[in-house]
């Protein structure tokens, strides 16, 4: 009995041993799988870090693009207002220019319908003028003719005076 129990206890001391084993093997591959397993975690991490990095980087790559683009359109903005306020303001001399023109453009009408009068007026006048000296002349020449037809007559009647003395 003895031998048995001892031979039981020696077996279940070796059966003890190598469940040992067993368990430690078991529980370093749990180790070396959880080493394994924190290692890729850590690597992931590491991986996921660096995209942040790339991602903020991004981000502000882009905020700075974002900036320079409202700066821009903000330039372009300021620069049209710039050229708009020069446009109204040739826009209102332009404007200015041509009430002076239809101003000159009145005063030159004004001045050619006064001229035309005038050029009326003295177109009758130098009609009425005309019309005289022709009507003088007329008179004149009818007065010569008158005359010489006295004269004529005068002659006529010397004539026949000396004729009867």
């Amino acid at each position: 009995v003895c031998s048995s129990e001892l031979s039981s206890g020696i077996n279940a001391e070796y059966g003890a041993e190598e469940e040992g084993e067993r368990l430690r093997k078991e529980r370093q591959e749990n180790l070396d799988k959880l080493r394994q397993d924190i290692s890729t975690l850590e690597d992931d991490i590491e991986k996921l870090e660096e995209k942040e990095r790339a991602l903020k980087q991004k981000m502000e790559a882009d905020e700075e693009e974002r900036k320079r683009i409202i700066a821009d359109i903000e330039e372009q903005a300021k620069a049209a207002r710039q050229r708009l306020d020069e446009l109204e303001a040739h826009n209102k001399s332009l404007e200015e220019s041509i009430d002076d023109l239809d101003k000159q453009i009145e005063e030159v009408n004004n001045e050619i319908e006064r001229l035309r009068a005038e050029e009326k007026k003295n177109r009758e006048e130098f009609e009425a003028a005309e019309k005289a000296r022709l009507d003088r002349l007329d008179e004149i020449n009818k007065t010569k003719k008158d005359r010489e037809e006295a004269l004529a007559k005068a002659r006529k009647e010397d004539a026949e005076a000396k004729e009867k003395f």
